[in-house]
């Protein structure tokens, strides 16, 4: 089996990226300082319940490859993610390309997942967006 090693590296890549946006969208959500300073509690509470939602897609998500989200970097990467598909395709019956196609997929729509809630947060944190989803109008002076 020939692993796409460089699908799961990007896939590690952004699943890290979506866990920093999170991470800051939740520091954002505390912070009472310029310019959240204006935010009530419903929208603190809101993007942080995403945000922690998101986090936690991006820190299981490479579970679907046996690893930790801090493996990226790691010399035995493919090797570690070679033997955990053979075992779990054992472990169902089937073969290892059909395992490895199913995970990468599942990684797929855990990434999109993730990157769409920690996106409503942002969008809701920067006050672009209501909580129900609507967009919010800013006047010519929000930008000075």
């Amino acid at each position: 089996m020939n692993l796409d090693m460089s699908r799961i590296k990007s896939q590690l890549r952004v699943l890290q990226s979506i866990l920093d946006r999170a991470q800051a969208v939740i520091k954002n959500s505390q912070s009472r300082n310029f310019p959240y300073q204006g935010l009530n509690d419903s929208l603190r509470i809101f993007c942080a319940i995403l945000a922690a939602n998101a986090r936690d897609l991006a820190t299981a998500a490479p579970k679907q490859y046996g690893v930790a989200l801090n493996a990226a970097g790691s010399e035995s990467l493919a090797d570690d993610i070679a033997r955990f598909f053979a075992e779990s395709a054992e472990h169902v019956g089937t073969d290892e390309s059909s395992m490895a196609v199913a995970r990468l997929a599942a990684v797929d729509a855990l990434i999109s997942t993730a990157s769409d809630l920690v996106s409503r947060a942002e969008r809701v944190l920067e006050q672009d967006e209501s909580i129900g989803g609507q967009p919010l109008a800013k006047s010519p002076l929000w930008y000075k």
